[in-house]
């Protein structure tokens, strides 16, 4: 939020922990009144109480975060909310929006009460998480009892957001997903950890229990397929930037993912599972006349095609992926003895060992010596492509100005 550049007077938090959000809220959108929503009557005396203690340190502390007014407000999880239409410039959901009994009701509620150019800013569990767990069960379940059930909330994807967003009247929506891993030394810790996030199954009508051997299969599969020894053989990224902070720091400092005699017992890695989750984080606007607009189709200068063409034009030879230009006699080798998806870098480290590889052999079958000629030769050309598109635009529009420059002097002088 810091870098919203917008005085918001009223903001309304919906989800839990209102005052750790206070607390890290910059102070140029500290808001005059703060409303903090629950379904929970106990939840929004507690929430009153750790603001009110906050409020009073920081102003012992000499902080300049003041709040004229704070009250909770006891909402249903129909989504809908006690306030005015248009009565509310900032609206804040934190990791509750999926539990809604329906999203898409929630978001027209939230459109309702905001102001015209109010803010709106979600952060959601994504579709995709705990999947592991969904997987672990349905083959436990399918085999034992014949059929499925569910065992988490419905996620939302990112895709089915941004449709929702544009529906209930929301403009210059920008949507992220951040992805992140948890380690376990126990399958059944999994289980544990979503019961005390209260990410397991809310349903009303849902099974009133599972089978101890459903149970225990899953554990097994779970245990087989989603282990830290797989994960290490099979991933082809860098699978330790998504660890949570304090997992991802013990790591760093001890050169281990975890303690591997908890519980006084000696832990492989084949006993280390892992569960993956993605958080979606969103912000839309809601529809104001003075909000920026689409310019009218066919006023642009000039065609980003012609940029496009300039920039990326090649002989007839060559083949561009990354950035990196590649003849296309080498192009079919080198990828299908590849076959890997590369990032970036990958890329064009790959492919310069590649063609040092190829050098070497050529020379060896010509008689040369390997380490002779220019130490340049095996390089190959990489290019920029956002900074020469953008230089590309740059002349475009000075080469529009010089000549719009020009056929007014000619105008003058006719005249």
């Amino acid at each position: 939020m810091s870098a919203i550049k917008y005085t918001f007077k009223e903001i309304v938090f919906l989800g839990p922990n209102p005052e750790v959000f206070l607390k890290n809220l910059p102070n140029n959108v500290f808001p005059e009144i703060f409303i903090y929503c629950d379904s929970a009557e106990e939840n929004i005396k507690q929430n009153k109480l750790l603001i009110d203690q906050y409020l009073a340190e920081a102003q012992n502390q000499g902080g300049s975060q003041t709040i004229k007014n704070h009250y909770g407000l006891l909402i249903s999880n129909t989504g809908k909310l006690p306030l005015k239409d248009n009565s509310i410039s900032c609206l804040v959901s934190h990791l509750e929006l999926h539990t809604k009994d329906s999203i898409e009701e929630s978001l027209k509620e939230i459109s309702r009460v905001l102001v015209p150019d109010g803010c709106l800013l979600v952060n959601c569990v994504s579709e995709n998480s705990f999947s592991e767990v969904a997987s672990a069960f349905a083959l436990a379940e399918a085999e034992r009892e014949g059929g499925i059930s569910l065992n988490s909330h419905y996620f939302p994807s990112p895709q089915n957001m941004g449709a929702m967003l544009n529906k209930y009247n929301f403009n210059l929506s920008s949507i992220n997903v951040n992805k992140y891993m948890n380690l376990f030394d126990s399958e059944v810790k999994v289980f544990e950890y979503l019961k005390e996030i209260g990410e397991t199954n809310a349903l009303i009508n849902k099974r009133d229990y599972k089978r101890k051997d459903t149970f225990i299969a899953a554990m097994a599969i779970y245990k087989s397929m989603f282990n830290l020894k797989k994960l290490k053989e099979e991933s082809k990224e860098n699978w330790v930037f998504y660890l949570n902070y304090e997992q991802r720091k013990y790591y760093e400092e001890n050169k281990k993912f975890m303690d591997l005699k908890a519980n006084g017992k000696s832990h492989s890695e084949e006993d280390i599972v892992y569960s993956l989750f993605y958080i979606m984080n969103f912000i839309g606007w809601k529809f104001h006349e003075s909000q920026q607009q689409p310019i009218e189709r066919g006023s642009a200068e000039f065609n980003l095609k012609d940029v496009f063409a300039d920039t990326l034009s090649t002989e007839e030879n060559e083949d561009i992926r990354y950035g990196v230009i590649i003849p296309k006699e080498e192009k079919d080798e080198f990828l299908n003895k590849k076959g890997l998806d590369f990032s970036s870098n990958q890329y064009e480290a790959e492919y310069k060992n590649y063609k040092k590889k190829k050098t070497e052999e050529s020379q060896i079958k010509s008689g040369e010596d390997i380490n002779a000629g220019n130490s340049d030769s095996d390089e190959f050309e990489l290019i920029d492509l956002t900074e020469s598109i953008r230089s590309k635009i740059r002349q475009k529009k000075k080469d529009a100005q010089i000549k719009e420059g020009t056929s007014q002097v000619n105008t003058h002088s006719s005249s």
